[in-house]
Order: C-alpha cells, then sequence, then structure tokens
C-alpha cells in the first residue's frame, strides 16, 4: 500500500469522525415541587369567670412564647415548612365562675384547619389544660 491510499483512508476516518457529536447529552434537571408552608393555629377558649389566662406556646419559629391574655379566645398562628416540628401550647388559669357554672379551659392546635391535638380541664381553683405533638408532613 502506497502513501496516497494510506493517506486517503487516514481522510475518510477523519471526516466520518467530523461529523458526529461524542459527547453525552445535557441531564435534564428533576423539578423539585415548591414546598408549601402549613398554617399552625393555637386557639385557647373557655369561661374561667374572668380570671387572667397564662398561655405558653412553643414552634421552630418562635420558639417559647409565654403570655397572658385578659379574654377568650385567643387564637394565634404561624407558618411552618418543616418536615417536623414540635408543638406546644399549655393554658392555665385560677378559674372562679358563678354559682352552677363550671370553669373550663380548652386548647387546641389546628393544622391547616383540622384539629392536630386537643386537651380540656375543668375545675375549680388552678386548672391547667395542655396538649402537645410532633407535626410531620
Amino acid at each position: 500500500m502506497g502513501i496516497r491510499p494510506a493517506l486517503a483512508v487516514v481522510a475518510v476516518v477523519v471526516c466520518t469522525a467530523c461529523g458526529h457529536d461524542h459527547t453525552a447529552p445535557p441531564i435534564a434537571a428533576t423539578p423539585t415541587a415548591p414546598t408549601t408552608a402549613d398554617t399552625i393555629e393555637y386557639r385557647v377558649s373557655g369561661n374561667v369567670g374572668g380570671a387572667p389566662v397564662l398561655i405558653k406556646y412553643t414552634n421552630s419559629i418562635d420558639g417559647l412564647t409565654v403570655l397572658p391574655a385578659d379574654g377568650l379566645p385567643y387564637v394565634a398562628s404561624v407558618r411552618s415548612s418543616d418536615d417536623a416540628v414540635f408543638l406546644f401550647l399549655e393554658a392555665s388559669a385560677n378559674a372562679v365562675t358563678a354559682v352552677g357554672v363550671t370553669p373550663l379551659l380548652q386548647v387546641s392546635i389546628v393544622i391547616n384547619g383540622r384539629v392536630f391535638r386537643d386537651a380540656y380541664a375543668t375545675g375549680f381553683g388552678p386548672i391547667v389544660a395542655t396538649a402537645s405533638g410532633t407535626w410531620r408532613r
């Protein structure tokens, strides 16, 4: 085989290789669904004869919140997109009501419009209602 046929073979091989792209196609990014935030509501209701109510609640956004409430009902809310969050709600009062009316405190943790945890306390004197739990998506 002479130099000319060898050059012709090399030219054909080089030209056929030039027309093809041998790189891998780009990998399409997997779309991620946007994370929606859950609405968490802390609700306290009841009849404690006008006695002040001490309310405590916790969440991953604000930490522990402690506040006195002069009247019921009381509602507070927060939004969270955490996959898991520990929630706690407590209400206490030194309840005194009119004769024949039993004092009552009710606490509810409501997530996206549905009751997650609920508790109540009834009686005369100091009463405490507590609800807690870990919310997981």
